[in-house]
């Protein structure tokens, strides 16, 4: 499995404002080619010095950080959540927002998370990407 299948992708967690999920064990951080003259972004753990740069850098939050972050907040709300091996998330309103595939139900719960702390409008056409 790849890092990138364990955290949402770059763009999502662009949205995540500053000061949260400081504590994340990725993050996602921009690297310089110099051979290549480009940038890419990568998905590095938190404690690698590189970290130290100047960067610009992004929380990679894994599901189990998000589920963490939800379950504080989420019976004030009206949302359920079940989590042992696999994912549900249902909206107070009884709709699955769960993704189709598993391996991308942390892409639903960062999408919850956000739509909860109103980063993203309700229901958002069904929270596409």
């Amino acid at each position: 499995m790849k890092l990138e299948e364990l955290v949402p992708p770059l763009e999502l967690c662009k949205l995540i404002p500053e000061g949260e999920f400081e504590d994340s064990a990725l993050v996602w951080i921009e690297a310089e080619i110099p051979q290549e003259n480009k940038k890419e972004w990568n998905i590095v753990n938190r404690t690698r010095p590189i970290l130290a740069c100047h960067n610009p850098k992004h929380p990679a939050p894994t599901l189990q950080e998000i589920m963490a972050e939800l379950k504080r907040d989420y019976s004030k709300v009206g949302v359920s959540i079940r989590y042992d091996w696999c994912c549900y998330i249902v909206d107070e309103f009884g709709n699955d927002m769960t993704e189709s595939d598993n391996s991308e139900a942390v892409v639903s719960a960062l999408k919850l998370w956000l739509k909860l702390k109103g980063i993203i409008a309700q229901k958002q056409e069904n929270f596409e990407q």
